[in-house]
């Protein structure tokens, strides 16, 4: 157990942290928004080439489902799987469009991540460190206050 002396000296500096804890929280998400975001969309923008894939299997787990998806592209017969928040259903036909040069890089539109979730990730990160920072600046004032 900590003592009294080294409880007051991390009370006494814990609206520092607080912020920058804050600023390092809200820099990520940043780095999400702008960064990991343009990273995403460039991938799924490569991807040019268009197939037909069909669904061979679908797994439910928890509240999403992992599909596996047969398709054939440059004359390479490859399978995928991915997780869906709905039943693809077994034996549907489905776009899938790849990268010609990696034909196992792919994209579904509607199933594969896009740089929206990224940006989700991001501004909630902001809002985080936002509030790390509020809480730290209104603690300071609070302390030179009294």
């Amino acid at each position: 157990m900590a003592s009294r002396s080294q409880r007051r000296m991390a009370m006494k500096y814990a609206h520092i942290t607080a912020i920058v804890v804050g600023v390092f929280i809200a820099l990520a998400g940043l780095y999400f928004i702008t960064v990991i975001r343009g990273d995403t969309d460039r991938k799924n923008a490569e991807c040019t080439e268009k197939t037909a894939g069909t669904v061979t299997e679908v797994v439910a787990s928890g509240s999403q489902y992992v599909c596996a998806i047969d398709y054939v592209a440059e004359d390479v017969d490859c399978t995928t799987t991915v997780i869906s928040k709905k039943d693809l259903g077994v034996g549907s036909a489905i776009d899938v469009y790849y990268e010609p040069l990696t034909v196992k890089h792919i994209y579904i539109d509607g199933i594969t991540p896009t740089g929206a979730k990224d940006v989700r990730t991001g501004l909630i990160m902001l809002l985080v460190g936002a509030v790390f920072i509020a809480y730290g600046v209104i603690t300071k004032k609070m302390k030179a206050a009294s």
